[in-house]
């Protein structure tokens, strides 16, 4: 069948780093990908809100234990304080109850329309706001017009401008900083209007709080941008894991999809290296005839027919239909990634093809057909060839020349399936017979190799 080394082409196109988009005229994918991304979208809100809510739960929990907790507050003001504080739990826990009741309408409202679900997202961002605003306006009653204008409270807005980051919505995160810069300006305007005996400083002037509303604003600008940054690695990273599946699917045509997945999971190295490897050559016998008295496309069909299931067992058994030559097709075990039992699946792997071919005629649903199985073992070359653009997948050696001779044998000996000794030696528990054929000198192969009758 050969007179010389054989190349195996397992079509291994080198990854592009770079992340191409889809083509747009492709509607289904681009459809795909879209909801791929908004499950994804969907996550990320999912994410945020439990993380709002956890955060305003704690500190409820917290603010408790204060409420409580001896010499927690200022010495003989406790009673003045404790109302502020429980004011201040109900607002908290108040939001963690708001927030879970907004992961339970995101599992209700996934069906709703797009336009629906943002309008609401835009009128949630506006009610969190609301939770800082609240809090100084309560505290400012407690713990006085100053400490709260000019000291920590303000920034309670920063949290939820940040966590409105996972929405993935630049918009919405400009919207957030500037609710909350609006809210900020106004209530700390409002609650210095309950004291007008303060007189007007650096931390009660209106630049101040203009200021600070202004760093809320450019905290929803850096929010914006980290979450363009978030959404356009999220695509990315869609579009590469949908590039990643297309190139398993069509790498696993040529491999089982398990090897495919494999490659490009574990980026294995193709080096060229020395393999012990077991290559098995299937022929069907006069396909000349078979091709001759049917048309082109009656005989792709029947191909089809008969390689399919064939692919499978292959596959099943952890080897590679690696090179389809017409009238029969080379498979090899133990490359290129190691297989402890590869002469075993080998054998077990020809019984089962002959047993496919033997169903398939009883059936009918092919011509009647004959095949012949080689199978050797040994070591041989493994590794890559090609340019930058494509490379294949290879293996060279005696190993190779010598199954294709092998198979080349069945025809002389009127067999089905010979292997060579190094195959079968210890597979005894197999329960497998075969019949010593003694050694046998093929062309091509300088060292004659001791032959086994499998069927």
């Amino acid at each position: 069948m050969f007179s010389r080394p054989v190349i195996l082409h397992l079509a291994m196109p080198i990854p592009d780093t770079s992340f191409s988009r889809l083509p747009t005229g492709q509607a289904e994918e681009q459809t795909e990908l879209l909801r791929s991304i908004e499950h994804l979208v969907a996550k990320s809100e999912r994410l945020r809100a439990t993380a709002v809510a956890m955060v305003a739960g704690l500190l409820a929990v917290i603010a408790s234990v204060v409420a409580f907790l001896p010499r927690a507050l200022p010495k003989g003001q406790e009673e003045t304080f404790r109302p502020a504080i429980f004011t201040m739990i109900l607002i908290l826990g108040g939001t963690a109850a708001y927030q879970m009741s907004i992961l339970w309408l995101m599992r209700r409202w996934h069906h709703r329309s797009a336009s629906l679900i943002r309008v609401a997202k835009f009128i949630n961002a506006f009610v969190e706001i609301l939770v800082p605003s609240l809090v100084m306006w309560n505290w400012a009653h407690v713990a006085g017009v100053i400490p709260t204008v000019g000291g920590v409270l303000p920034w309670l807005y920063f949290p939820f401008i940040a966590a409105s980051a996972l929405h993935l919505n630049p918009r919405l995160c400009w919207f957030t900083g500037a609710i909350a810069a609006v809210a900020f300006v106004t209530v700390s305007r409002l609650i210095l209007r309950t004291d007008p005996s303060i007189e007007e400083s650096i931390l009660t002037s209106t630049t101040s709080f203009v200021l600070k509303g202004c760093i809320l604003v450019i905290a929803g600008g850096v929010a914006a941008f980290v979450s363009s940054q978030l959404r356009g690695h999220l695509v990315r990273a869609v579009e590469l894991a949908r590039e990643r599946d297309r190139a398993v699917n069509i790498f696993g045509q040529h491999v089982s999809p398990q090897v495919a997945r494999r490659l490009i999971e574990q980026r294995t190295s193709m080096n060229a290296e020395q393999r012990h490897v077991c290559v098995l050559f299937l022929d069907i016998r006069g396909f000349s005839n078979i091709a001759a008295s049917h048309t082109p496309g009656e005989v792709m069909e029947y191909l089809n027919t008969l390689f399919t299931p064939m692919i499978a067992i292959v596959n099943q058994h952890g080897g590679i239909v690696n090179k389809f030559l017409g009238d029969g097709f080379m498979a090899i075990f133990g490359a290129p990634f190691e297989d402890p039992a590869l002469h075993r699946n080998a054998v077990e792997c020809s019984i089962k093809l002959l047993a496919c071919v033997e169903q398939l005629n009883a059936s009918k649903s092919i011509y009647p057909t004959k095949i012949g199985i080689g199978i050797h073992a040994g070591s041989a070359m493994a590794g890559t060839v090609g340019s930058d653009e494509r490379k294949e997948y290879t293996l060279l050696g005696d190993t190779v020349n010598a199954a294709a001779r092998i198979e080349q044998e069945t025809k002389a000996r009127g067999a089905q399936i010979l292997a060579s000794s190094i195959v079968v030696d210890g597979l005894s528990e197999l329960g497998v017979v075969w019949t010593d054929m003694g050694e046998v000198n093929l062309r091509g192969i300088s060292q004659p190799l001791k032959l086994c009758r499998l069927a």
